[in-house]
């Protein structure tokens, strides 16, 4: 699980805008982009400026990860 992680943040870091951006209103406001990787939710979000990824939480796919950003 954790190469696929890894593998994960090689991709975003050569293609951020690769995945969308998140379905909850209040997370899509604040950028927040979401990457699933396999039953997990990987949380983003892209500087807005130099194009750094910054992942800001991992979720179990059973989670209401809105509730908790």
């Amino acid at each position: 699980m954790l190469n696929e992680i890894g593998l994960m943040s090689g991709t975003l870091e050569s293609n951020p805008q690769l995945f969308p951006l998140c379905a909850d209103y209040r997370l899509a406001d604040l950028g927040y982009r979401k990457a699933i990787v396999r039953a997990y939710i990987m949380v983003y979000e892209i500087g807005e400026i130099s194009e750094i990824v910054r992942i800001l939480r991992i979720f179990h796919e059973t989670e209401n990860y809105s509730g908790k950003l």
